[in-house]
């Protein structure tokens, strides 16, 4: 936890986050004593620095997306590099939705959603309202949408920038159809933007 971790070890954080999550109980209960007080403090301890590590790479995966300043459109279109990186990322990290709504829900700093509840309309949970790790998740792949968008303006012929967001949000759509997503974000939002696909 005190060190620097790129991307792809999240999902090793995040193993290792419900591995202590789930051993809180007995740790608390084992070492409870004034002897061993210490080790259940070192315990928990590490268990906070583990949920902001992966806060923290989560929030410079996002800022990745916005910085991205390729400027050379993709040939005829096609599916951008940023689409498919950030789309296996994004999908991988829904694999991981049980100990990332922990994660996300835990941090005291968490932020007042940045999107409507009508943006999902089926995921909602027991009270009603949109789980935090589906509106986040959700989050990220709008974050791309919107730099798609930036990227579609590089191409001089018109057309050929809405063919180049049919192909890109087609993409992003059937990888939310074959993952875990489509539970996260809903029926409703795989329609709304294969709706938008064909209006590209």
């Amino acid at each position: 936890t005190k060190s620097r971790h790129s991307q792809e070890e999240v999902f090793q954080l995040m193993e290792l986050y419900e591995a202590v999550f789930e051993l809180k109980p007995e740790i608390e209960f084992i070492f409870d004593f004034e002897s061993t007080k210490a080790v259940k403090l070192q315990a928990l301890s590490s268990l906070v620095k583990l949920g902001d590590s992966i806060r923290t790479i989560l929030s410079e995966f996002e800022s990745t997306i916005q910085k991205d300043s390729s400027r050379t459109p993709v040939f005829r279109g096609g599916i951008h590099p940023l689409t498919q990186s950030a789309m296996t990322f994004i999908s991988s990290l829904a694999d991981y939705s049980g100990i990332l709504s922990s994660i996300i829900v835990d941090n005291p700093q968490t932020r007042t959603s940045p999107l409507p509840e009508s943006y999902f309309e089926s995921p909602t949970s027991g009270n009603g309202s949109t789980p935090a790790v589906s509106v986040h998740l959700a989050w990220l792949i709008l974050v791309l949408l919107c730099k798609l968008d930036n990227k579609a303006e590089l191409y001089k012929d018109v057309s050929l920038s809405y063919l180049f967001l049919a192909n890109n949000l087609h993409f992003i759509v059937e990888k939310v159809r074959s993952t875990n997503l489509k539970y996260l974000l809903g029926h409703d939002w795989v329609l709304k933007h294969t709706k938008k696909v064909k209006q590209y």
